[in-house]
């Protein structure tokens, strides 16, 4: 639900012209392996690709990518979303 308000609200000051990059960076304790980072996004990707109205696995539309940055402190996620125009 906080994906889909925080996308609700970014998607009322900013529109997203497709196809598109999401990149998605996780922030948190300790770094993880590529399918659990992969993983640890679904339902963030899910959310993000129905706000924008498109099927998450359609790569002509949308492209997701991921990165990891541990920090040792808090766990948060920063959402990129870039033109590929």
């Amino acid at each position: 639900e906080e994906v889909a308000i925080a996308m609700h609200n970014a998607l009322l000051r900013n529109q997203v012209e497709l196809p598109c990059a999401v990149l998605l960076t996780r922030y948190g304790q300790n770094a993880l392996d590529t399918d659990n980072l992969a993983g640890s996004f679904k339902g963030i990707r899910d959310q993000i690709a129905k706000k924008l109205g498109v099927d998450d696995g359609d790569k002509s539309k949308v492209n997701f990518e991921y990165d990891q940055i541990p920090n040792g402190r808090n766990y948060f996620v920063r959402v990129r979303i870039l033109s590929t125009d």
